[in-house]
């Protein structure tokens, strides 16, 4: 569980009470940073009322494209892991695991740049800059706070030894 992320990525800061470990899923703060990130997309972008209701669908449908992708993208991954790790792989199967791996990336490359235009679609092009700025701080933040949730939780794993 990530339990730090969900917190700051909710606004309870140090203060605030933290979820409970067992309820909160890594998906489920990602999925709490998506809707953080729409609703400061807003202020970032310089967004009247009148574009952000555009703009908010096609975000979403851009984040989920993402997530889905690269859900998928991990399962093919561990797959082929798995199939790589046996004793005697069979090459067959790898080179079909890999093809699929392969064309899953193509596809999901070319969602994403779908779903990206979209998004510009709903923006002016001052407004794209900047949003793919916006895109990167929220990235960086987004790991930012993974990492601390992991540093958090591992603290609360040697505390319990």
């Amino acid at each position: 569980c990530l339990c730090a992320g969900a917190a700051l990525v909710s606004g309870q800061g140090a203060g605030g009470p933290e979820p409970s470990p067992e309820r909160v899923s890594r998906a489920e703060v990602l999925r709490l940073f998506d809707a953080y990130a729409v609703v400061q997309a807003q202020e970032a972008l310089g967004l009247d009322n009148a574009r952000y209701g555009a703009f908010v669908a096609a975000y979403k449908s851009l984040l989920e494209t993402r997530r889905r992708n690269r859900e998928q993208r991990v399962r093919f991954i561990n797959e082929l892991g798995k199939l790589a790790a046996a004793p005697a792989p069979d090459e067959d199967t790898l080179r079909e695991r890999l093809r699929t791996l392969h064309d899953h990336d193509i596809r999901g490359a070319s969602e994403s740049s779908q779903a990206l235009e979209s998004v510009d679609q709903a923006l002016t092009v001052t407004q794209r800059a900047r949003f793919r700025l916006f895109e990167e701080r929220m990235e960086q933040r987004k790991l930012e706070l993974l990492s601390r949730a992991r540093a958090v939780r591992e603290r609360r794993g040697l505390q319990r030894q």
